[in-house]
């Protein structure tokens, strides 16, 4: 399975109006799989009241793309109800939070390692 990667420390999407250049990226590409890193995200994704995570997490679903974020625990602190959220969201197979590149990987490409992260 293919899947689209963009480098840590890059900005990528900067509010949930950007996700469309996500699924655009995933579509050219020949991919529905998408592995980003939390600083590739919004600032405020990890805050749940902003409802960031939930409009870009519902685009990504309209359009079945499913979408690993690497975002170590001691490097990102989200809102309480944030990891709620993640646990629904891993459930569906849509949408997990990682500690490590390869973890998201093989959880996009396989899907049979369990995230460790909710």
């Amino acid at each position: 399975m293919k899947l689209l990667e963009r480098e840590p420390g890059v900005r990528y999407i900067a509010d949930a109006a950007d996700v469309g250049r996500l699924i655009e990226d995933c579509i050219s590409s020949g991919s529905r799989a998408a592995l980003l890193h939390a600083d590739n995200l919004p600032r405020k994704f990890f805050d749940l009241s902003s409802g960031q995570a939930g409009q870009i997490l519902q685009k990504l679903r309209t359009y079945r793309v499913r979408l690993a974020v690497v975002a170590p625990k001691e490097r990102h602190v989200a809102s309480p109800r944030f990891g709620d959220m993640v646990a629904e969201e891993r459930r569906s197979g849509q949408f997990a939070l990682f500690e490590t590149r390869d973890a998201a990987a093989a959880w996009l490409v396989t899907g049979e390692h369990e995230a460790i992260r909710s």
